[in-house]
């Protein structure tokens, strides 16, 4: 009997898993955006600027002064570079910030609210009263 229920117990164990729902591959979207921008640019213009690009991504880990003068210099390279085309740059850079911004707005939980002021009803309890002069006097 206990081999029979140990059997019974060893097969629906082993028999196959339930498959879960397929999960939607999450893209990045910048990648997809500048992408599209990149194959867009003449094969004359792309190497420059995927070499601007990966220069630009290594500003992140700059100190903050450093960082400040490299982008400025970076984004001028690019705008020599793109001409008529650094429109569209900057129009798809503008919709990475906003989406990327949006992102992290519904992420964040809203901050909590400030304490009540209790501790400053507290050191008005504190205070000592002044005697007015004329009191003193009597």
């Amino acid at each position: 009997m206990r081999l029979l229920t140990l059997s019974l117990i060893a097969c629906t164990t082993l028999t196959a898993p339930v498959p879960e729902e397929p999960k939607k591959p999450v893209k990045p979207v910048a990648k997809s955006l500048f992408s599209n921008l990149t194959k867009s640019l003449s094969q004359e213009k792309r190497p420059q600027f995927m070499e601007l690009m990966k220069k630009m991504r290594m500003t992140k880990i700059m100190k903050k002064e450093d960082k400040k003068v490299a982008i400025v210099q970076l984004d001028a390279e690019i705008h020599k570079l793109l001409g008529d085309d650094y429109k569209k740059y900057r129009s798809v850079q503008d919709q990475v910030h906003k989406e990327r911004q949006a992102l992290h707005a519904v992420s964040l939980p809203p901050p909590p609210p400030p304490p009540p002021p209790l501790l400053a009803a507290a050191t008005g309890l504190l205070k000592k009263k002044k005697k007015k002069k004329g009191a003193a006097i009597r």
